[in-house]
């Protein structure tokens, strides 16, 4: 789930998501509906959600979901805890990358704005990103978006593989408040 205020609460991949821009508190939970872990994230609506971590996710039930997506047969992740943030590609049963060098930036523009999480690993640069961009702008007041989400790899500052999620990502924490600031990966 992309996140913007006002966008519906949906399970998705066996969590519950939410907007998290929106400022939401998450309670994790397991299947046996016992409480994991706490994972405050403001509370500017007012709100709090139970958050349970499914099978298919590949951050633990103590760590906040930065961002998660399907991406192919794998899964892509940014899963932070009080140890810091990290990156993972993989599945759940097998852990194909992780990665703890990891930084996040913020950009907002006209009609629009998106979120970028990059892990750095030797020469390659794993970026994940979530967009959104104001596609009309009708004569009755609606501003229609559109949203895109995936993952960009680059080796020594080139792109080499560039795709999308196979459904909308999941995002309870806000990067940009636990994950040290980084630079834009233009795409």
């Amino acid at each position: 789930m992309s996140l913007r205020c006002g966008r519906c609460i949906a399970p998705v991949l066996g969590l519950f998501v939410a907007p998290a821009s929106c400022g939401l508190a998450a309670t994790v939970r397991d299947d046996s509906s016992e409480t994991k872990a706490e994972v405050p994230v403001g509370n500017s609506c007012g709100t709090s959600l139970d958050v349970p971590h499914g099978p298919a996710s590949l951050c633990t039930a103590r760590e906040a979901v930065f961002f998660s997506c399907p991406i192919g047969t794998r899964q892509v992740a940014v899963c932070g805890s009080k140890s810091g943030a990290r990156y993972r590609y993989g599945s759940p049963s097998r852990i194909e990358l992780e990665v703890a060098t990891v930084t996040s930036v913020s950009r907002g523009f006209a009609g629009g704005d998106e979120t970028q999480i990059t892990a750095s690993h030797g020469d390659y640069s794993y970026t994940v990103f979530d967009r959104t961009l104001r596609t009309s702008f009708d004569a009755d007041g609606r501003h229609d978006p559109a949203f895109s989400s995936g993952l960009i790899v680059r080796r020594g500052g080139r792109t080499i593989s560039a795709r999308r999620c196979n459904d909308e990502p999941i995002m309870t924490s806000d990067p940009t408040e636990g994950i040290a600031k980084g630079g834009f990966v233009a795409h």
